[in-house]
């Protein structure tokens, strides 16, 4: 299997780190494929035009709310990718930095499913 030059950079670099890495592809593997796989599932159940205006619907009869729903959706998609593009941009230590911000991801779509 071929390697990337970064790999090699870091092997040389730093070897006990790199054995480290080798250590744990497979479960590191594992685990952000299951990972990949239960957010992209998550988000479908989250849906924009069919699941959540369901869900509004549920909790207002305000047509309001329905039609701020798909404002509302934007915003909260895109507007944090700003905030943590520009947040990684300047920081020193990224890796904590975009740990925080999946888990609060997470945690914002698993209280969307306990609400329901």
């Amino acid at each position: 299997m071929t390697t990337s030059a970064d790999v090699e950079l870091m092997r040389r670099a730093r070897p006990e780190w790199a054995a480290d890495a080798e250590r744990y592809l497979r479960r590191n593997y594992l685990l952000m494929t299951a990972d990949m796989a239960s957010f992209s599932f998550a988000v479908t159940l989250l849906s924009e035009t069919t699941i959540l205006p369901a869900f509004v619907k549920t909790l207002t009869a305000a047509p309001i709310a329905l039609g701020l729903l798909a404002a509302t959706y934007a915003l909260g998609h895109f507007l944090p990718s700003l905030a943590g593009s520009y947040l990684a941009m300047i920081s020193h230590r990224r890796k904590p930095l975009l740990a925080a911000i999946c888990v609060a991801e997470r945690v914002g779509i698993l209280l969307i499913a306990l609400a329901a």
